[in-house]
């Protein structure tokens, strides 16, 4: 109370980070629907030429808190643990 703070304002246009299978799992009229339950899964950048993970930890560093403000539903939930993530 009665000290001074410093507020960091920065937004995510949609998510963070997008996930799919490897190439060998991408032809859909070869690949058997049961091997994908135990397919590996790439996690990548949703849109690379923002750097938005980069972004969002060079916002991050030195704060001490984070206050997430996003769509109330499961959606806004998930970009939620992704900012957290970056």
């Amino acid at each position: 109370r009665g000290q001074a703070a410093h507020f960091k304002v920065t937004s995510t246009t949609g998510h963070v980070y997008t996930t799919d299978f490897p190439p060998e799992y991408q032809r859909w009229d070869r690949t058997d629907p049961l091997t994908l339950f135990d397919a590996p899964v790439i996690k990548k950048e949703a849109n690379e030429k923002t750097r938005l993970p980069k972004h969002l930890a060079s916002e991050a560093r030195g704060c001490h808190h984070v206050v997430l403000w996003l769509d109330c539903d499961r959606e806004g939930e998930n970009i939620c643990f992704e900012v957290l993530e970056s």
